[in-house]
């Protein structure tokens, strides 16, 4: 039996390992299903998509915002309405306000707190 999962959305077949698959009391707390997540991502050429901050804690509320680290695919071109677009789309898919931080300005941070803090707290929900 094989140990992947795979997807399929308009002709691509893209392999996902099932250590991927989010948690259920994560995917809960996000009320959005796998293919929503991974059209999303595909939509707009996301590598890696990661989770931090409070949904991945106890603490987590109907009032908190959800916290994303993403990287983006390195053919992507991300501009301002693109970032725009991007997080509007993922506001209104999860219906709460968000932030996103993306990973290669993280990295690039002289904020070595927060760098570390995110970096190894981050729960990777997708990555192609």
């Amino acid at each position: 039996m094989s140990n992947e999962l795979y997807y399929v959305q308009k002709g691509m077949k893209i392999n996902y390992h099932q250590n991927r698959n989010i948690n259920p009391i994560i995917q809960e707390r996000l009320g959005v299903s796998w293919e929503n997540i991974v059209s999303f991502c595909q939509h707009f050429k996301i590598k890696e998509l990661a989770l931090f901050g409070s949904i991945l804690r106890d603490d987590f509320s109907v009032n908190s915002d959800v916290d994303f680290l993403i990287t983006l695919s390195s053919d992507t071109n991300l501009n301002w309405t693109y970032f725009q677009l991007m997080e509007e789309e993922l506001r209104n898919m999860i219906n709460r306000e968000i932030d996103i931080i993306f990973k290669e300005n993280l990295e690039k941070s002289a904020n070595w707190i927060r760098k570390k803090e995110i970096l190894s707290t981050a729960e990777v929900i997708y990555e192609s």
